[in-house]
């Protein structure tokens, strides 16, 4: 293994034709749409950022998903948490990010999200990995995957942001006495809170 691939549980980045290749690109998105498809959601969201590897390795992973029989849902050029929420708006079973964040130009990465908009924990990510060096099973003609574009996406996630940065209520409750801890959770990826109190629901 090369000294600059790096590998985590939702997902891989390196230099890009020395550890990230189309081939490895390929493998590595028909492992993550063949996860999906055992999970019974056949459809993978796919963005990436503008590096000038963006377009192969788009193409390199459009090319996997399909040949496993997944449908791909191409966001084009989005940030990271708008391919997350896209994910959990077409009701996908995972989601795909090229993208290697604040590392230098030669680098690219791919970035493993799960049907709830989260990056892959540590058990399904490793089912991934399993999938890629054991080699995803391969459709024919018949049984491949399309690809269809949503150019929206990124315009329907500012509007859920803007919306919620209107809200300026601010409530407090009391725990739950049937539970031992109430948990408000607010994620900025959906821009939405999640396990509200009906105190915070018509925030």
């Amino acid at each position: 293994m090369s000294a600059t691939l790096m590998i985590s549980v939702s997902g891989m980045r390196g230099h890009v034709g020395t550890d990230l290749t189309p081939e490895l690109v390929t493998r590595h998105a028909a492992a993550l749409g063949s996860w999906a498809r055992s999970q019974g959601k056949p459809v993978v969201v796919l963005g990436r950022d503008s590096r000038t590897s963006g377009p192969m390795f788009a193409h390199a992973a459009m090319a996997g998903l399909m040949s496993v029989g997944v449908d791909v849902i191409d966001l084009g050029i989005v940030p990271t948490p708008t391919v997350q929420m896209a994910v959990e708006e077409h009701h996908a079973g995972a989601g795909l990010i090229l993208t290697a964040s604040h590392n230098p130009i030669e680098w690219n990465a791919l970035k493993f999200v799960g049907p709830d908009g989260i990056f892959l924990d540590g058990e399904a990510g490793a089912a991934v990995r399993a999938l890629a060096e054991k080699g995803p099973v391969r459709n024919g003609w018949e049984g491949l995957g399309v690809v269809r574009e949503d150019p929206g996406a990124l315009q329907r996630h500012f509007g859920v942001r803007l919306a919620f940065q209107n809200c300026h209520r601010v409530a407090v409750f009391p725990p739950d006495p049937a539970v031992d801890e109430t948990l408000v959770r607010f994620t900025s990826i959906r821009g939405q809170l999640l396990n509200q109190s009906p105190e915070l629901r018509d925030c």
